[in-house]
C-alpha cells in the first residue's frame, strides 16, 4: 500500500511539471525575442517543471533525495500561497476581493501540498524510501 501511494504522488508530481511547460512556451511565443526583462517569466516555469520532474523520478524510484526534494518543494509552495495571502491582504488597501473560487482554489492546492507533505512524513513511506531498491521494469 505504501508502494503504491508513494508512486502515485510521483504521477502527481510528472502532472505538475506536465502543467508548467505550457506557461513556459506561451510566454516564449506571447513576448518574442528573449532578453534580461522576460527571460525571468520563461526561466521560472521552466525551473519548477524540471524540478517537478526530478521530484516525480527520484520518488518513482524510491530515491530518499526525492522525498527530501518534495518535502522542500511542499513546504514552499504552501510558505508562499500563505504568506502571499496574509501579506496582500494587510499591505494592500485595494486588494482585490477574495471571491469564492480563489479561496477554494488556495485551499485545495494547500490541501494538495498539505497531504503530500504527510505522506513523505509518514513512517512507513521514509522507511521505504531508500537508495538501494530495485526498481528495473525489464526484471
Amino acid at each position: 500500500m505504501t508502494e503504491s501511494l508513494i508512486k502515485v504522488a510521483a504521477c502527481v508530481y510528472g502532472l505538475l511539471g506536465l502543467l508548467t511547460l505550457p506557461t513556459v512556451f506561451f510566454f516564449w511565443m506571447y513576448m518574442g525575442p528573449l532578453n534580461q526583462s522576460n527571460i525571468v517569466f520563461i526561466l521560472i516555469p521552466l525551473a519548477n517543471s524540471i524540478l517537478c520532474f526530478l521530484i516525480s523520478y527520484l520518488t518513482w524510484s524510491f530515491n530518499r533525495w526525492g522525498a527530501y526534494l518534495a518535502l522542500a518543494y511542499n513546504v514552499c509552495w504552501i510558505a508562499s500561497f500563505t504568506v502571499s495571502a496574509i501579506v496582500g491582504r494587510l499591505a494592500e488597501k485595494n486588494f482585490p476581493e477574495m471571491t469564492t473560487p480563489v479561496i477554494a482554489f488556495l485551499l485545495i492546492v494547500i490541501a494538495v501540498f498539505g497531504g503530500l507533505t504527510w505522506l513523505f512524513l509518514l513512517p512507513t513511506v521514509t522507511a521505504s524510501m531508500t537508495n538501494n531498491r530495485k526498481t528495473s521494469v525489464i526484471g
